[in-house]
């Protein structure tokens, strides 16, 4: 009788254990939004950028030079977003949930006020 109250109290208390979800940064839809919004607004700045400088406009990003090519502006601009990039990654991957926010604020925020003001500025001088 001892043996069978053992065992079935060791039934009910050895359950098997459940393992949390490993991470994975490939099915992390926060950490594809953040790239996504950080890639677009890039892309957004140098297209708008080269909108406006075929209309007349010139470049007034020091980092850039007076007339830089599509290739630099992409280059600068995402080596100069790479440290950003790479803090919403490891936020994500150390699941310290809210740092993404304002890391993909400041990386976004800058290229989206630019592209803004890059069709402001190509609006007077279009052709």
């Amino acid at each position: 009788m001892r043996k069978a109250v053992v065992l079935l109290a060791a039934l009910f208390v050895c359950v098997p254990a459940q393992a949390a979800p490993k991470w994975h940064w490939f099915k992390d839809k926060r950490l594809w939004l953040s790239f996504a919004l950080i890639g677009g607004s890039v892309i957004a700045d140098v297209e708008t950028t080269e909108l406006a400088r075929s209309r007349g406009a010139q470049e007034g990003n020091p980092l850039f030079g007076p007339k830089p090519s599509r290739f630099r502006a992409y280059a600068t601009s995402f080596a100069l977003d790479a440290p950003l990039l790479v803090g919403v990654y490891l936020s994500r991957k150390r699941k310290r949930n809210h740092y993404w926010i304002p890391l993909t604020a400041m990386g976004a925020g800058p290229h989206i006020g630019a592209a803004v003001w890059n069709t402001h500025v190509c609006r007077p001088t279009c052709k």
